[in-house]
């Protein structure tokens, strides 16, 4: 932060000499044209966050360029007697980029060490969702082999609850970073809501958890809980979909989309199976798919391979993939 003070107040200093420098020489006749064009052309290297991130070798070559084009445009002369002046006017264009841009990357190295600070929690309750697929396969394909229930939910906080006390301006500016806290508290929510052996994975936007030996009572049950738990301590309305195994999908894919789907339904939706089975998932809703798995789950009939073999686990990925299921026995979501 204080890196960040001390570049403004270089870069407001400079502006503050840079628009008197005719007051205090008089021999010095910039361009009127150079004054607008400093101005414009540092506003995007603070206004941009990528640009921060450009180095100033490949941004100033075109910006002196420009400086010289706009000069020949208006009838002011380059060569003769106007070189000194003309290696004036780029350089005070040049070296107002230059603190534009070190203002920029410093505002930019403050906002990535205040996300990293909210959110680091997030990666200590949970993990991402590619790395949590092999324990969650495995599960299915446990429950699938000792006949046992299984529940999978996608956990999500609304967007008209995620209301943060910010005016216009830092709401703006910080959105991304409060998006990422209120994630990362509902993250620990659910992380002291859940059972050792429960699995918990953020997902882009959301949530995926996955709970061993949980019914559909014991999940709607879970599902209670956890709304009222992030309420009470969050004040957070989430949407929560959930697919049971084996009621309402066998496959692991299938589960996870039939939770995804039905976490569009919004915070008032509960654990029903759906007589049709159709999905409700919004068209243009981002959701995580299954990396490696086919996109064809099967023509055939029972419990097909994706190509009606009779042998797979029914959602293309071949039995043969899937970790050997160990019976266990856990205490179920009260």
């Amino acid at each position: 932060m204080r890196r960040l003070r001390l570049a403004c107040a270089i870069f407001f200093c400079w502006l503050f000499v840079l628009y008197n420098i005719e007051r205090l020489y008089e021999s010095i006749n910039i361009a009127s044209f150079v004054y607008v064009f400093a101005c414009l052309s540092a506003a995007p290297m603070i206004l941009a966050p990528r640009l921060s991130g450009v180095s100033l070798v490949k941004l100033l070559p075109p910006v002196a360029a420009a400086v010289l084009l706009v000069k020949l445009l208006f009838g002011h002369p380059l060569g003769g007697q106007d070189v000194p002046l003309t290696v004036m006017e780029l350089g005070v264009v040049s070296l107002t980029v230059v603190l534009a841009h070190h203002v920029g990357r410093q505002l930019e190295d403050v906002r990535n060490a205040v996300v990293s600070t909210l959110v680091s929690h997030l990666h200590d309750q949970t993990r991402p969702f590619d790395k949590g697929l092999e324990d969650m396969y495995r599960e299915v394909r446990r429950a699938r082999a000792f006949n046992r229930p299984l529940a999978l939910l996608a956990v999500a906080p609304t967007n008209d609850s995620v209301n943060v006390t910010l005016d216009r301006f830092t709401k703006e500016a910080h959105r991304e970073a409060a998006e990422q806290y209120v994630h990362a508290r509902l993250a620990k929510v659910l992380s002291t809501g859940t059972k050792g052996s429960d699995i918990i994975t953020h997902a882009g936007d959301h949530f995926v958890m996955l709970l061993p030996e949980t019914g559909r009572p014991e999940a709607n049950r879970f599902i209670k809980k956890l709304r009222a738990k992030a309420h009470a301590e969050l004040g957070l309305d989430i949407a929560i979909g959930a697919s049971v195994f084996p009621e309402d999908e066998v496959t692991f894919v299938k589960l996870v989309e039939r939770a995804q789907a039905g976490m569009d339904r919004g915070p008032g939706a509960d654990l029903r199976t759906r007589p049709d089975g159709a999905s409700t998932m919004h068209p243009h809703s981002p959701r995580v798919t299954v990396p490696g798995t086919a996109v064809s789950h099967g023509n055939g009939h029972g419990n097909g391979n994706g190509n009606g073999n009779g042998n797979g686990n029914g959602d293309g990925t071949p039995v043969s993939e899937l970790l050997p299921a160990t019976p266990y026995r856990r205490t179920p979501h009260a």
